[in-house]
C-alpha cells in the first residue's frame, strides 16, 4: 500500500527536513539539509553564500518575518516599513520601491513558488519548516531571476499521522498571539494540514490627535492537501489567505516646535505623533498554489509548480507632520490644509515552473522552463482640503508583466576532490504600461493634462554561472564562483514634460540592471566537529543600477548610477565544552557607494548605498539544560548595526546611528514534550532606534518609523 512517506527524497526536496542545528548532549554540530541546488545536500557541500533557519530557530528568538531575519542574517539588510513598502537588500542591494512599475532587487519565493510583490511577502510567516537566504545573483537557481539575492520560504507539508498544536502568547504594549496547526491523516496516501495564526501589538508611539497609538492587527492561514496519487507521484495544493490592518507610517517635523502642532518636536525618536489625517494600511490576499513531483526514476525526476496570488491594498497617510492646518499654525489666515496622501494598488500573478532533475554517474543536473504573469492597478493621490475645498493630484496606473525564461545548471564531478558547475539563463519580459497624471494641487506626480499614456517595451538577457568546489579534506570545502545578474526594466507612474511647457507627453521608462559577481568562499568544521566557520568575499559590479529617489513627495525610478560593492560574510556555530551550549556568531562587512551617479541634478558619486550598514554583527548563545522533570532552554542574543542613510544624498535627517539590541528567551518543556511555556524579550534594553527616515517633500518633515519598544511576553504550547 502506498502511504504518504514512500516519495523518494530526491523529488519531495520540500520535504527535507532540517536537523535541529545540535542535539543537547551532542559535542559534534548536526547536519544541516538545504535544497538551494534543487537536490538535498549539506549546507557545508553547497557553493553558495547561504544563512539557513529551522523551526527551532523560530521558536528560541519569536521571529515569524521576514525583516526579523535581517539581525541574524549577514548580508540581508533592510527594516519593516508597514505593509506597504518592506524594505529588504542583500549584499547593499535594496528592493524599496513599493510602486507598481519596478520589479524586486531580492527575490522571495515560497515553496519555490515566486512572489511577485513584497506586500505579499510582508505578513508573519508560520508552519515553516526553514528558511533560506540564498546570497548573490540567483538566475538558473529559481523559476524567476533575483540579481541581489533570494529568499526561499519552506513550509511544512501534511504529514502521515494526527497532529494538533495550539499556541497562544500575552504581553505587554498589546502583545495577544494565537496559532492553530492541525494535521489530519485522511488515508493512507492523502493528508490534510491546516494552520492559523493572529497576532497583535501596539505601544510603538501615540497620535496626540486621536489618542490611537501604532499597532497591527495581522491574520494569516493556509489549508494543504497533500496525495500519493502512486508510488512516483506526490500532489500538493496549497490554499493560503492573508489579511493586515496598521497604522505603523508616521511622519513628524523634528525641528518644529510644539506651537506648531508638531508633537514631538525637537526629539529624535519622539513617542507621541501628531498627525491630523487619516492614517492606515490594510492589505487582503490569498493564493493558491499547486505542485507535482514526480520520480521517473532513481536518477530522473520531474516537478511542476503552478502558483496564483492576488492582493488589494489600501494605504493613507497625513504627511505634513502637524495636528493643525497650515495656515493657523503659520498665522496667515483660515485653514490651508494639511496634505495627505494615499494609493490603492491591486495586483494578480500566475507563475508556472517545469524542471526535469537528473544524477547519473559523476554528473548533478536540472533544466528548467518559467513563465510570470502580472496585472497591476494602482491609483495615488496627493491631497489637501484647505479652505474646504479638495484639490488632488492624482495618477492612475496600469501595467502587465509577461516573462519566460528557460534555464539549466550541470555540475561535474571531476575528481573526488574537484566538483564544477556551469548554468545559464535566458530571460524575456514584456511589459505594458498606461499613466495618466492630473494636476489639481501642485503638479507633484506631473500632469498629462487627463491624457492617458501608454508605452511597451521588452528586454532579453542571458546570464551564466560558472562554479568550481575543491575539498582540501572532509572537514574543507572552498569555492570561487562568477555569475551574471539580471533585473528587468521598468516604468515610473510619473510621465515626462519633454517640452517643458507643464504638460507631460511621454512614459518615464527606465532599463535593466546588471551585476558582474565574482565571490570565494571556504566552508569548515574544527575541533573534532564541534566548531563550524563558513567565510565569503566578493565583489559585485552593477551596471545602470536602478536607484529610487523621493523628492517633491514624488518617488521614481532612474538608472542613475554603478556601484561596485565589495564585502566579508562569516558564520560561525561553536559548542563549546559545557555540555548543552553553543554559540553562534555572524559578521557582515559592506563597502559600496555609488559611482557616476548624478540624481535630480545632483552628483552623489561616492555616497553610500541606501539601508546599507558597512558593518554588522550578531552574538548569540542557546543553552539547553535536562532535568528529571524536563528541559529548560536559554536564548540570549545581541544585534549591532552601523550607521546608515535612507536617501541617496545622505541628508542628516535620514541618518540612523548605529546601534545594538538584546532579544533573549527562557522555555520549559516537561519530559513529555506535550507542552511548553516560555518568556520571550525583544529589545530588551528598550534601545530607541528608527526603521525609516526619509524627508518626501524636501521641508523637514520626516517620513517616520520609530523602532520597536521593549517586548516582553508569557508564550505557550499545546502539543496533542
Amino acid at each position: 500500500m502506498l502511504r504518504l512517506e514512500s516519495i523518494p527524497l530526491a523529488v519531495s526536496l520540500l520535504a527535507v527536513p532540517v536537523a535541529p542545528l545540535v542535539l543537547a548532549e551532542s559535542t559534534i554540530i548536526e547536519e544541516i539539509v538545504v535544497t538551494a541546488q534543487k537536490r538535498a545536500e549539506s549546507i557545508q557541500d553547497v557553493p553558495i553564500a547561504l544563512s539557513t533557519f529551522d523551526e527551532g530557530f523560530f521558536m528560541d528568538t519569536g521571529i515569524a518575518t521576514v525583516s526579523a531575519l535581517i539581525d541574524y542574517t549577514p548580508g540581508l539588510t533592510g527594516s519593516t516599513t508597514g505593509y506597504s513598502n518592506p524594505i529588504w537588500g542583500i549584499r547593499g542591494i535594496v528592493s524599496n520601491d513599493a510602486f507598481a512599475g519596478s520589479e524586486n532587487s531580492v527575490g522571495v519565493f515560497v515553496d519555490e513558488a515566486y512572489i511577485g510583490r513584497d506586500q505579499l511577502s510582508a505578513a508573519s510567516f508560520f508552519d515553516v519548516n526553514r528558511v533560506e537566504v540564498a546570497k548573490g545573483p540567483q538566475g538558473t537557481l529559481f523559476g524567476r531571476n533575483a540579481v541581489a539575492g533570494a529568499i526561499h520560504i519552506i513550509t511544512n507539508k501534511p504529514e502521515s499521522e494526527n497532529r494538533l498544536h495550539l499556541s497562544a502568547g500575552i504581553g505587554n504594549e498589546g502583545q495577544r498571539k494565537y496559532g492553530l496547526i492541525g494535521n489530519w491523516a485522511v488515508t493512507d496516501t492523502f493528508a490534510l494540514r491546516a494552520a492559523f495564526q493572529g497576532k497583535e501589538l501596539d505601544g510603538i508611539d501615540t497620535n496626540v490627535v486621536n489618542g490611537k497609538e501604532r499597532e497591527v492587527d495581522d491574520l494569516v492561514g493556509r489549508v494543504t492537501a497533500r496525495w500519493m496519487a502512486s508510488d512516483k507521484v506526490e500532489v500538493l495544493v496549497a490554499v493560503q489567505g492573508s489579511r493586515n490592518e496598521n497604522n505603523l507610517q508616521r511622519y513628524h517635523v523634528p525641528d518644529l516646535a510644539a506651537a506648531f502642532g508638531s508633537a514631538g518636536g525637537g526629539e529624535r525618536y519622539p513617542s507621541k505623533i501628531a498627525n491630523d489625517g487619516p492614517n492606515k494600511e490594510e492589505i487582503d490576499s490569498w493564493g493558491v498554489d499547486l505542485r507535482v513531483n514526480w520520480a521517473i526514476n532513481k536518477d530522473l525526476s520531474f516537478a511542476a509548480i503552478a502558483d496564483y496570488r492576488y492582493f488589494d491594498h489600501f494605504y493613507s497617510q497625513d504627511i505634513d507632520g502637524i495636528a493643525a492646518d497650515f495656515g493657523p499654525a503659520l498665522g496667515i489666515g483660515p485653514g490651508l490644509g494639511g496634505i495627505n496622501f494615499q494609493f490603492d494598488p491591486r495586483a494578480e500573478s500566475y507563475s508556472q515552473e517545469f524542471r526535469l532533475n537528473g544524477s547519473q554517474a559523476q554528473f548533478d543536473w536540472f533544466v528548467g522552463a518559467s513563465l510570470f504573469y502580472e496585472d497591476i492597478t494602482e491609483d495615488s493621490q496627493l491631497f489637501t482640503d484647505g479652505f474646504g475645498v479638495v484639490a488632488a493630484d492624482e495618477t492612475l496606473t496600469s501595467g502587465d508583466t509577461n516573462a519566460y525564461a528557460v534555464y539549466g545548471d550541470l555540475a561535474y564531478q571531476v575528481t573526488d576532490k574537484l566538483t564544477l558547475a556551469a548554468g545559464l539563463r535566458f530571460t524575456h519580459d514584456e511589459k505594458s504600461w498606461c499613466t495618466t497624471n492630473v494636476a489639481n494641487f501642485g503638479g507633484f506626480f506631473g500632469n498629462t493634462g487627463g491624457a492617458k499614456l501608454c508605452d511597451d517595451e521588452s528586454w532579453s538577457d542571458v546570464s551564466p554561472r560558472l562554479v568550481a568546489d575543491y575539498k582540501v579534506s572532509e572537514d574543507l570545502m572552498v569555492y570561487a564562483s562568477y555569475t551574471l545578474g539580471y533585473k528587468a526594466g521598468g516604468f515610473n507612474a510619473q510621465a515626462d514634460d519633454m517640452n517643458n511647457n507643464g504638460i507631460a507627453e511621454k512614459v518615464r521608462v527606465f532599463d535593466p540592471e546588471e551585476v558582474t559577481a565574482y565571490e570565494l568562499g571556504a566552508k569548515s568544521t574544527w575541533l573534532d566537529g564541534a566548531l563550524q566557520v563558513n567565510a565569503s568575499v566578493y565583489l559585485n559590479d552593477y551596471t545602470d543600477l536602478q536607484v529610487e529617489t523621493i523628492s517633491n513627495a514624488q518617488v521614481f525610478v532612474d538608472n542613475a548610477s554603478d556601484a561596485d560593492i565589495k564585502g566579508l560574510e562569516l558564520e560561525v556555530t561553536w559548542l563549546p565544552p559545557m555540555q548543552g551550549l553553543r554559540v553562534n556568531a555572524s559578521y557582515a562587512r559592506i563597502d559600496g557607494e555609488y559611482e557616476n551617479a548624478i540624481i535630480e541634478g545632483a552628483n552623489v558619486s561616492g555616497n553610500r548605498l541606501l539601508q546599507a550598514p558597512q558593518n554588522s554583527y550578531t552574538l548569540s548563545g542557546n543553552y539547553d539544560k535536562t532535568t528529571d522533570v524536563g528541559s529548560v532552554s536559554i536564548f540570549l542574543g545581541y544585534n549591532w548595526l552601523d550607521e546608515q542613510f535612507y536617501d541617496t544624498f545622505e541628508t542628516e535627517i535620514t541618518k540612523q546611528d548605529s546601534y545594538g539590541i538584546w532579544n533573549g528567551s527562557v522555555r520549559f518543556t516537561p519530559k513529555n514534550e506535550s507542552w511548553n511555556i516560555a518568556i520571550v524579550g525583544e529589545n530588551l534594553d528598550d534601545k530607541e532606534y528608527s526603521l525609516l527616515n526619509q524627508d518626501p517633500i524636501g521641508f523637514g518633515v520626516l517620513h517616520f518609523i520609530r523602532g520597536y519598544p521593549r517586548y516582553l511576553r508569557l508564550e505557550g504550547n499545546l502539543y496533542f
